[in-house]
């Protein structure tokens, strides 16, 4: 009878993180268990030296991800290559003569998720680290609404409409 309990109990306090958590899942759904990537890799079509190498007629996706292919996944690429040699990543030596690599807050290379981008594959962990970024700002807002006294849902409402949306 105690067990039964406990469990609903833990249902009625975790129903809404599993829902986020599905949710998130179903919204990265091809990243996560088709093994496609977070990366707008689209865009070198319209960039030399690879434009020859794609038909003219050829369709890019979103013009606006560009950041993540001109410094976001380069710079993870050279920081987790820096850090598997045994060094700290503080100075990319490979663009534009060097440049500063730890140092920089864009780079977000201190973040605690990112040391997913250290020991599983790049493309698999930029995945994991975006989604677990989607699922942490949800329960985050949804804790947020619980605290100013929301009931679950409403809360919940909350958690989803800013994890979802545009800026994050």
């Amino acid at each position: 009878m105690l067990k039964d309990h406990c469990i609903v109990r833990l249902w009625n306090r975790g129903w809404p993180f599993l829902l986020l958590a599905c949710l998130v899942a179903i919204f990265f759904w091809q990243s996560l268990f088709l093994g496609q990537v977070l990366v707008p890799a689209d865009l070198l079509s319209s960039r030399f030296p690879w434009k020859p190498y794609f038909p003219p007629d050829f369709r890019i996706h979103n013009h606006f991800a560009s950041d993540v292919i001109d410094s976001q996944y380069p710079a993870r690429a050279v920081a987790r290559h820096i850090i598997h040699s045994g060094q700290l990543p503080l100075w990319d030596p490979f663009t534009s003569g060097g440049r500063p690599l730890g140092t920089m807050p864009i780079y977000a290379l201190s973040f605690p998720l990112n040391v997913l981008l250290w020991l599983l594959p790049l493309d698999a962990s930029f995945t994991l680290v975006t989604a677990a970024r989607l699922f942490i700002s949800g329960v985050a807002m949804f804790a947020f609404l619980r605290e100013l006294q929301l009931g679950k849902i409403p809360a919940l409402s909350g958690g989803i409409i800013f994890a979802f949306n545009g800026f994050v």
